[in-house]
């Protein structure tokens, strides 16, 4: 063989594909014994087990024989307001799979192309307690040159300053949102794409303080990041002022919704920690959006669309136009069949465009 077996991709593909060590034995026409002494690196396969491996796996060859690091779950997995419930360590594991060929797929591509940010990512550690999450944030949109009011698209402006920003399908794991930071790339963040459009820039508000306040977990780095993002996506003063009704009520929310581009819910908190509403006041509206159904699916006459990430399409396509890659040529690069390749990068630049073709009826 031309590289060495790599006992952590073994792993990772058994992950990718949900399967277990028994199933992978199976069909693999290995022993389970075999299998784990594989993937704990304690024995060497000839080249017809790995060829017999790659089979059920249904991978090249070559996936199982590249070199690189395989890491762990990240710390932060956020979900939204809530306290993340305990994910089934087969979900985790398999999410955990997938993000690591992400990172080896980005890896690969950015060998190539060289990223030229706008803006730098600011670094403060919260355990120095020398500036509250509120502050932080306040901080990141002025070295961000951040206009007073609504930020109109988080992606971009978070390309802007060199973050990557993928949508995944954690929908299994109810995931919003995760942020992998390994040596060698720029921060990652993957969002769930099976959100709400308001919920993912919520999720990527959060993810970035995890990015600039946390560069070692605490056990309250989820409520600061969740602080933090509230107050990058709505500044206090602004907020305030953007509330210009009697009262808060449903219509009032909606409106704060449509201006600050997040949802109702997180309109909500924020009108009570920055004291436009009492406690009452709060508790009563939480009520209201319980009884109205709200909580679960906000009204679709107040929904906006997603927005999308550039910088991934923009390198893709540069491997197509600049440097030639064939979808062929890009699949062999990541060691993986196309099937999966689409799964994990936009192919659309190595697709040729489909010609409409327009028939003339007559009238």
């Amino acid at each position: 063989m031309q590289s060495e077996f790599n006992s952590e991709m073994l792993s990772i593909g058994r992950e990718f594909r949900g399967m277990s060590q028994t199933q992978l034995a199976k069909a693999a026409s290995i022993t389970q014994g075999q299998l784990s002494k594989l993937e704990n690196g304690l024995v060497d396969p000839d080249s017809e087990v790995v060829a017999a491996l790659a089979d059920a796996l249904e991978v090249p060859v070559s996936f199982l024989c590249q070199a690189g690091r395989v890491y762990g779950a990240p710390v932060s997995v956020h979900a939204m307001f809530r306290k993340s419930q305990q994910i089934p360590k087969k979900v985790l594991s398999k999410v955990t799979a997938e993000l690591n060929l992400r990172l080896i797929a980005t890896k690969t591509l950015l060998k190539s192309v060289d990223l030229d940010p706008a803006f730098k990512v600011p670094s403060y550690d919260i355990e120095d307690e020398a500036y509250s999450p509120t502050e932080i944030a306040g901080l990141v949109r002025r070295a961000w040159l951040v206009r007073p009011g609504p930020i109109k698209n988080l992606v971009a402006l978070m390309e802007s300053a060199g973050i990557l920003v993928a949508f995944s399908d954690f929908s299994q794991a109810n995931i919003d949102g995760v942020t992998i930071c390994v040596p060698g790339l720029p921060p990652c963040v993957f969002i769930n794409s099976d959100r709400p459009a308001d919920r993912q820039r919520f999720s990527l508000a959060h993810e970035l303080g995890h990015i600039v306040m946390h560069p070692q977990p605490n056990d309250s780095m989820e409520d600061q990041a969740n602080e933090f993002a509230s107050s990058f996506l709505m500044p206090a003063k602004e907020f305030k002022a953007s509330c210009t009704g009697e009262k808060l009520d449903i219509p009032e929310l909606a409106n704060l919704k449509s201006h600050w581009r997040v949802s109702m819910q997180a309109a909500l908190y924020r009108a009570k920690s920055v004291g436009v509403i009492t406690d009452n006041q709060s508790s009563y509206l939480w009520r209201k959006l319980s009884m109205l159904g709200y909580r679960t699916t906000e009204p679709a006459s107040t929904r906006f669309e997603a927005e999308k990430p550039q910088v991934l399409s923009m390198i893709l396509k540069s491997h197509a136009e600049d440097l030639g890659y064939s979808l062929e040529q890009i699949c062999s690069a990541f060691r993986l069949f196309e099937k999966d390749v689409v799964k994990l990068i936009p192919v659309d630049s190595f697709r040729p465009e489909t010609k409409r073709v327009l028939r003339l009826v007559k009238s």
